[in-house]
């Protein structure tokens, strides 16, 4: 619903675009879509379109040089690893290779997350470009994470880094057992928690290297 908002206030923003109609001209058009369409009153719609209009201006913000150049450091300084995926991160230099730095909307910018510190961390460039606009793992489709698969070896062939995202967001990208994150103790391990059970989202969970059972 967030993700249809934004798009549909964006599409009323380029049709008038604040610099040739001012900005209460796309925002009033928005409204009107919303008091049309939905069941919403207008003080509701009114509130909305504030929290949109927030959203969208924070989406076309950039990451200030001071704030990137402040993670950079202290994640150089504590050589964290992507806190995603938990590969070991290249600070040496920025360039496309998979585990070079980049800096990661937690809340995807294109909805509106803020480039501040808080909604800001590393990840490697890999996770980075496959994340896409996720929020969380409810955004996934769990119909995708279930496979016929009935060992370790066939599921780490064939599984993705899409298919483990929603996993390791349900955990907060840390370990299930001792709650130590992705940048603490590096990769973790998908496993099933019922052995007799089948590859699938409900029966998936994650563990660090020592717990692994």
């Amino acid at each position: 619903m967030v993700r249809r908002f934004i798009r549909t206030a964006e599409s009323y923003r380029r049709k008038f675009p604040p610099d040739k109609y001012g900005e209460s001209k796309y925002r009033s058009e928005f409204e009107d879509y919303l008091y049309n369409y939905t069941n919403y009153t207008r003080t509701q719609i009114s509130q909305l379109s504030s929290l949109i209009a927030q959203c969208i201006y924070a989406s076309n913000t950039l990451i200030s040089d001071g704030t990137r150049n402040k993670i950079l450091r202290v994640s150089k300084d504590d050589d964290k690893n992507c806190y995603i995926c938990g590969t070991t991160i290249n600070y040496s230099k920025k360039n496309n290779a998979e585990n070079s730095y980049s800096l990661d909307h937690k809340w995807p910018h294109s909805l509106g997350g803020e480039s501040s510190n808080k909604n800001l961390d590393i990840a490697c460039m890999d996770c980075n470009s496959k994340m896409g606009d996720y929020i969380d793992y409810a955004d996934y489709h769990y119909e995708y994470i279930s496979f016929k698969y009935l060992s370790n070896s066939d599921y780490e062939k064939n599984s993705s880094k899409l298919y483990e995202f929603p996993i390791l967001d349900r955990f907060d990208y840390s370990c299930s057992v001792c709650g130590k994150s992705t940048q603490e103790v590096g990769k973790l391990h998908i496993d099933k928690i019922d052995p007799s059970d089948g590859w699938h989202f409900l029966n998936l969970t994650a563990y660090c290297s020592i717990h692994i059972p």
